[in-house]
Formats: structure tokens, sequence, C-alpha cells
């Protein structure tokens, strides 16, 4: 059943872009490329949506030791917000989103059936749940 069957995978993004010049055709006017900066601020978002079109709420990850209210507000309804080290999805911030996220909006559909099928791409190998 296309309900019962859901992916997950992480992105990072960089809140400290760089700017430098590039080369460009001779006549054209000053041209810029952003890059990625030095990682230091890096925020991670898992995102899971299930074959028949359902998206779970985003999970956000902050750099940092403290998570502050104003990194939460007016965000999407549901979201939910963390902090680690790095700013990266790692083992215990996927487990925290496993028990916070999927399965509480999972529920309806696993308690029908019993199970739900995911796949989660994580940096070190895939994983099926």
């Amino acid at each position: 059943m296309p309900e019962q069957i859901y992916n997950c995978d992480e992105s990072g993004f960089v809140t400290d872009p760089k700017c430098q010049v590039v080369l460009a055709t001779k006549g054209a006017k000053r041209v810029n490329q952003h890059i990625g900066g030095s990682g230091r601020e890096q925020i991670t978002v898992n995102c899971a949506g299930s074959a028949s079109g359902k998206s779970l709420p985003p999970y956000v990850v902050y750099k940092g030791k403290n998570l502050y209210e104003s990194w939460t507000r007016d965000g999407p309804q549901d979201a939910c917000y963390t902090t680690c080290e790095k700013g990266w999805m790692e083992g215990p911030q996927f487990l925290d989103w496993f028990t916070k996220v999927f399965l509480v909006h999972t529920e309806d559909v696993s308690n029908k059936t019993r199970f739900s099928f995911l796949i989660a791409m994580l940096p070190t190998s895939p994983l099926l749940l």
C-alpha cells in the first residue's frame, strides 16, 4: 500500500555563504557566484513523504547547544527542532526524528496494518525499517 511506504532524506544548508567574482564573457557586467561558506553555520533539515504523497513535518537540526525560540518561530506546522554540536543529522538525531516525527505521524497507518516501510538514506548506508 503506497500510504505505508516512506522515504526520508536530509539536506544541509550553509547559512554563511561567501561571494566571489567569477569570469564572464566580454562586455558582461560584474557577475557573482555564491559558494558554500566555512561550514560553521550548518542547518540540516530531514524531510519524509509517503508513496501516496503524504508529507511528514520537517525535522530541523541547528548547530549549537541551546535551541532559541526565535529559531522555531513561524516555522512549518508540527515541525520538530533540535540542536547538536555539528548541526548534522547523526544517529541520535535520526532516532529522535524517528520517535517524535515518523512514529507519531504514521500512527494511523501503522495501527491498521501493524507496520510501515521506511527507506532512510543515512551518510553511512541506507537503512530499511
